[in-house]
Order: C-alpha cells, then structure tokens, then sequence
C-alpha cells in the first residue's frame, strides 16, 4: 500500500462525504472532529460514512470480499485517517474541501 493509493482513496472518500451531506453538516463535521478526542468521526453522524469509504474504495478497484472481509482493512483505515486530518477537521478551511 503506497501512499499515493491512500490518498487518491481519502480524497475520494471525502469528496463522496461532500456530495451527500449538506453544506451546513459538512462543516459540522470538521468543527466537531477538530475536538473529538476518541478517534470517531463526526461524519456518522449524518450518514452511513462506512458506506461512502466503499464508494471511494470501489471506484479505485478495491471491492470488499466476502471470503478475506479484513483484505482492504489497512488501506481503509490509513485513508480514513488521511482524509480525517487532510479534508475533514476545521483546521483545513482553507483546503479545496471545505
């Protein structure tokens, strides 16, 4: 897994956010993320956010399968994770994700 593949993953999985939460909700989840401490993100709260990394998963190949479900687990965590920190946390307003 290189990091070029984790970020095209991320950016993916936060543009989908972007595209299904309003305006309003999108900004609530970076001022809330920006203060969450248990490592969550806020982004459940307005949408099943699970289903928009398998979007941006699938549209770079990545399929879940049902025989080896943990297959892509790395990849999904770091480009949560990429995406938390690069997209989704008030620290970026200036960002192209706002």
């Amino acid at each position: 897994m290189d990091r070029k593949t984790i970020e095209k993953v991320g950016d993916k999985f936060a543009e989908t956010l972007k595209q299904w939460l309003t305006e309003d909700e999108f900004a609530a989840v970076k001022r809330t993320n920006l203060h969450r401490k248990d490592g969550s993100c806020a982004s459940h709260d307005y949408c099943d956010a699970n289903m928009a990394m398998d979007v941006a998963m699938g549209h770079f190949g990545f399929f879940y399968v049902q025989s080896d479900p943990n297959l892509h687990v790395d990849l999904w965590n770091a480009a949560w994770d990429y995406a938390k920190a690069k997209h989704l946390t008030a620290t970026n307003f200036g960002g192209e994700m706002r």
